[in-house]
């Protein structure tokens, strides 16, 4: 006769196990917030004026060569909570002093967010570019995904301009999606982008090795 006790045992085991492998835990998820001594080192980064910064933010960037007439993606990037204030310490100068910085992010609500630039023939009425849902932008899927698909919470658009001498003139878009980053895993991120043409690229960061 077998055991009741030793009969239970397996099958909670039994169960778990199962549980496991259908079930898998989820990631770590990135922390939602920086500390102050996170906020002062994303200062120092953002503060220099050298090869160190183009280093840092190399990580979080992929780009696709090419200049093709029609419209292609340039550039893949994303931005961290961490990276997010290293750019912009860097964007506002060396005038921006580190009091400022610890009260704009410490503790403060950071989103993660993702970058395209598409390059080509894009429309030149910047009001188009800068519409989010407008017909340009509504020709291109971005599809980001970990264990599961994420949804942005919120999207922005830009044009991106080109100065050549004395003449300045759109030379591209730029499309930004913001993710709440408690949905965001310290793992590999995958990123596809499809729009009209040849504007469809990819790219995976591991997120695990980004601050």
């Amino acid at each position: 006769m077998s055991n009741p006790r030793v009969w239970t045992v397996r099958t909670v085991t039994i169960a778990t196990l199962a549980a496991v492998l259908l079930f898998p835990s989820a990631l770590p998820a990135y922390l939602d917030t920086l500390s102050d001594e996170d906020v002062i080192n994303a200062y120092n980064i953002g503060q220099r004026r050298d090869q160190d910064f183009v280093k840092f933010l190399h990580d979080y960037e992929t780009g696709f060569g090419g200049r093709e007439v029609t419209v292609h993606v340039g550039r893949i990037a994303v931005r961290t909570p961490f990276a997010t204030v290293v750019e912009q310490v860097f964007q506002k100068g060396s005038t921006y002093p580190m009091f400022q910085a610890r009260l704009d992010f410490v503790q403060q609500s950071i989103p993660f967010v993702l970058i395209v630039d598409v390059y080509g023939q894009v429309p030149s009425n910047p009001g188009m570019l800068s519409d989010a849902d407008s017909g340009f932008w509504k020709q291109f899927v971005f599809a980001v995904s970990q264990n599961r698909d994420l949804a942005p919470r919120s999207r922005h658009s830009s044009p991106i301009y080109t100065t050549s001498g004395n003449y300045t003139f759109i030379s591209g878009g730029e499309m930004r999606l913001e993710y709440d980053v408690r949905d965001v895993a310290s793992d590999v991120l995958h990123i596809a982008v499809n729009g009209p043409g040849s504007a469809t690229a990819s790219t995976d960061f591991d997120l695990e090795k980004l601050r």
